[in-house]
């Protein structure tokens, strides 16, 4: 009884060595996510989000209780650069019917108080636009 002992404390040692291990690394893994995902001073429209971030090929345009705005959701930054804590969605990034940014959040999945989180969870009326088809004021 007393080998059994030792080996599960041996084990539950060792899983929470692993386990604290995995939260530090998670942690700063996330922060580097974070930091990756966020918008430089430099995007205040849609032009220069797409200087930032020139992999962007879709952006969604959603009507919300009469107002439009534009979703672009960074699938692909999300896929190459994902933290080994899971998020639940890609960042999204927001702008106004001006193609104006308004907002962004690097979890469309989970961050309810977003502006880009509350315009896409309505899912009033939206449809998918290639980048080339949009023409932007700015």
């Amino acid at each position: 009884m007393k080998k059994f002992t030792k080996y599960i404390t041996g084990t539950g040692i060792l899983f929470l060595i692993i386990f604290i291990t995995y939260l530090i690394y998670g942690r700063k893994a996330h922060e580097k996510y974070y930091l990756k995902a966020s918008p430089t001073k430099d995007v205040i429209n849609l032009k220069s989000f797409i200087q930032w971030r020139p992999d962007t090929n879709t952006i969604y345009e959603v009507n919300n209780k009469g107002e439009s705005y534009y979703l672009c959701l960074d699938y692909k930054f999300w896929f190459e650069n994902r933290p080994p804590i899971p998020l639940s969605g890609p960042p999204a990034y927001c702008f106004d019917s001006n193609f104006n940014f308004v907002g962004w959040t690097i979890d469309i999945g989970d961050d309810k108080g977003s502006l880009p989180q509350k315009v896409w969870e309505k899912n009033y009326n939206w449809k998918e636009i290639k980048i080339e088809d949009v023409n932007t004021p700015n």
